[in-house]
């Protein structure tokens, strides 16, 4: 069976979010709301997410209930995904291809990729622009104890198909 990997990242930290669902359809991306809500270390005010049939009409209401403002990229616009890609190269050889094994259960995959994320967000320095050599988590928290509104952060939901698992 094959596996998709719900992946977001914030605009300005680039503190991300994953997990692994069968099905890519409207359940798996409102459950990967409430897990993305439930593990974020801020407040999500905004998500930004592509035109596909997930991310649709059930995912709308979702973050509206949640107070989220739910913004789609424009089609054929991929300008608003260069983070977003970035951070795919980076799961796909560094965690998916070392770290995930195919013949695992869903559930001791999911567990290896919060590990793998634990290590992006909190030991991983990044040298990108406005990141200044620190951390996921380090940038997280100097806003929060520098700013006084900590709730501008965006989110960039996407999706990966992950691989082919042994059934």
């Amino acid at each position: 069976a094959k596996r998709v990997c719900f992946d977001c990242l914030d605009d300005r930290s680039r503190f991300a979010v994953a997990r692994l669902y069968e099905h890519c359809d409207q359940d798996s991306s409102i459950a990967f709301l409430q897990h993305v809500i439930a593990h974020a270390p801020f407040i999500i005010r905004a998500i930004r997410t592509d035109c596909g049939r997930e991310w649709s009409t059930r995912f709308s209401v979702a973050c509206a209930r949640a107070g989220i403002k739910h913004i789609r990229n424009e089609p054929y616009h991929p300008e608003h995904n260069g983070k977003i890609e970035k951070f795919h190269d980076g799961l796909k050889y560094r965690c998916f291809y070392v770290y995930l094994h195919p013949s695992d259960c869903m559930e001791q995959q999911n567990s290896d990729l919060q590990q793998w994320l634990v290590w992006y967000n909190y030991h991983k320095i990044h040298l990108g622009m406005g990141m200044n050599r620190k951390t996921p988590a380090e940038v997280v928290f100097q806003s929060l104890l520098t700013e006084s509104s900590c709730v501008r952060l965006l989110l960039q939901p996407n999706r990966v198909r992950v691989f082919r698992c042994a059934s």
